[in-house]
């Protein structure tokens, strides 16, 4: 007679859910905590970057190509003072702190396939103490999140795991064994199924 398997499943599932949510917790504050990343290589003062030269039929497309350029401009500058930098600013964030009005108008040019003219103008760069401190305050803000995004997949594939072995036990002292290679094989096939959306998963 086959002898009924026991496996507290929900006092794992319960132990394991809270074990995650204060290592989530422990490691967000660690990280928070650490020293703020060496600003040496940043600018004390504001800085000039230079300046980008944008075109289009109208003013607001031309900043929109010049903040093409000063993405660029700006991406060499900090991969080049703080190479490990992950975040990289946005359009957003460089036509609100990085690129600077006014713009002056620059000679127009015509566009060789229709002849429309167009429009150019020059905006300058600058960076400033504040916009460096805000840039590696959200490079921290993205790294965070990065690994607490690891750490739910982590979880949740444990918790599917542990779900499934609860399952298959169950099932399997159900149906005495009768059944073990089938519900093996869709034990597996759930497990890959749910493995395969863990990693897909941004």
């Amino acid at each position: 007679m086959r002898s009924v398997r026991k496996c507290p499943v929900y006092s794992l599932i319960l132990a394991l859910v809270g074990t995650g949510l204060w290592f989530q917790t422990s490691l967000a504050a660690d990280y928070r905590q650490q020293s703020q990343p060496e600003t040496a290589a940043g600018p004390h003062a504001t800085r000039s970057l230079g300046t980008v030269l944008g075109w289009g039929e109208n003013q607001q497309q031309a900043r929109e190509h010049a903040l093409e350029q000063a993405r660029d401009k700006v991406s060499k500058y900090l991969h080049k003072n703080v190479p490990e930098l992950k975040w990289k600013p946005g359009k957003e964030f460089l036509s609100k702190h990085i690129l600077q009005d006014p713009s002056k108008r620059r000679q127009s040019k015509e566009e060789a396939a229709g002849e429309t003219e167009l429009q150019c103008w020059e905006w300058h760069l600058e960076i400033s103490p504040g916009d460096w401190n805000d840039i590696l305050w959200r490079d921290r803000e993205a790294r965070i999140q990065q690994r607490m995004g690891l750490l739910g997949k982590i979880l949740a594939g444990l918790v599917a795991l542990l779900a499934v072995v609860a399952g298959y036990i169950r099932l399997d002292d159900w149906t005495k064994g009768y059944y073990t290679a089938w519900l093996r094989l869709a034990a597996g096939g759930i497990l890959a199924v749910v493995g395969t959306g863990l990693f897909w998963l941004p």
